[in-house]
């Protein structure tokens, strides 16, 4: 990497993966969501969590995602620093290609899932009654699985067919590859997912604000219920809003190009912050936590030893 600083190619093209500062945070972010995931996917696999509920299913979709997620960004932001040269016109063909089908898999499976899980966290505080009688059965489990990755799985065999060289942009990303078809569907797919997810958010809002329960159980679930559709905002939806919008109104290409790069790094956040936020929020991980490590064990035993 020539220029540490730098965001343009000699071209005058944005190219955000030349900033050494972007490749930096891409391996932090993979350094801390790689084992903080590792850790919850164990959690969740010694104390059988999965058969309390969809969320479980549901997570560690999510978690599987996170620790792909940080790999990903381990080994393309150590790439980046040694491949990524600003007077480089375009990239190794077949490699970039393959880094874009991958990330295409691993951002579908990965949205999708969360997307899902703050449906389920909506409608278990709306309606309770139908999550409990339809959502909340064991049977659902498999589905919610198989549809999950019938969905990544056709969204990146579509990019892979529709996978041409993008004349306006000759960057290592998905949008210097991806197809007219593709961006179609896939504008039409976050178009829907970004107006469904703000609706959905201010109308969960609205429900937990005059759902019926004790002051502090009431001020527990508007916390949980914040945070958690804060951090979809702020690191899902925007990013793909922003995504949308730049292509909808055919801004300049290059700013559409780095929507894609700011979208896919922006998810990495949301990995980062799962498993300490369930840690936070839910007694159940919590508890599961302290139990799995024998944190509470050896908390007493220097307590004695002190004492």
């Amino acid at each position: 990497m020539d220029n540490f600083n730098t965001v343009y190619k000699n071209d005058g093209t944005i190219y955000i993966e030349l900033n050494g500062y972007y490749n930096l945070l891409l391996i932090i972010s993979g350094i801390l969501s790689f084992p903080l995931n590792i850790l919850y996917l164990y959690v969740i696999y010694k104390e059988k969590l999965w058969k309390l509920s969809v969320h479980y299913i549901l997570t560690i979709i999510i978690v599987l995602g996170g620790i792909a997620l940080g790999l990903r960004h381990l080994i393309i932001g150590i790439i980046n620093f040694v491949l990524l040269d600003p007077s480089i016109i375009s990239y190794d063909n077949v490699y970039c290609k393959v880094k874009t089908i991958i990330d295409i898999f691993l951002l579908y499976s990965f949205e999708f899932a969360y997307s899902l899980r703050t449906g389920v966290l909506t409608f278990l505080i709306a309606f309770p009654i139908f999550y409990r009688n339809y959502i909340e059965k064991e049977e659902n489990n498999k589905y919610i699985i198989f549809s999950n990755l019938v969905i990544a799985v056709l969204s990146t065999i579509i990019f892979g067919i529709d996978n041409g060289d993008n004349l306006r942009i000759k960057n290592c990303n998905i949008y210097s590859f991806t197809g007219k078809i593709y961006e179609i569907i896939f504008l039409t797919i976050i178009g829907i997912f970004t107006v469904t997810s703000v609706l959905m958010f201010f109308f969960g809002l609205y429900k937990v604000l005059h759902v019926k329960l004790n002051q502090n159980a009431k001020e527990s679930l508007i916390k949980l219920y914040n945070v958690n559709n804060s951090i979809y905002l702020f690191f899902w939806v925007l990013p793909n809003l922003s995504l949308f919008l730049t292509d909808v109104l055919n801004i300049h290409y290059q700013y559409i190009s780095l929507s894609y790069d700011i979208s896919i790094f922006a998810v990495s956040v949301i990995g980062i912050a799962e498993f300490p936020l369930a840690l936070w929020q839910n007694k159940t991980v919590r508890e599961s936590t302290i139990n799995v490590f024998g944190i509470q064990s050896k908390v007493s035993t220097i307590s004695n030893i002190i004492s």
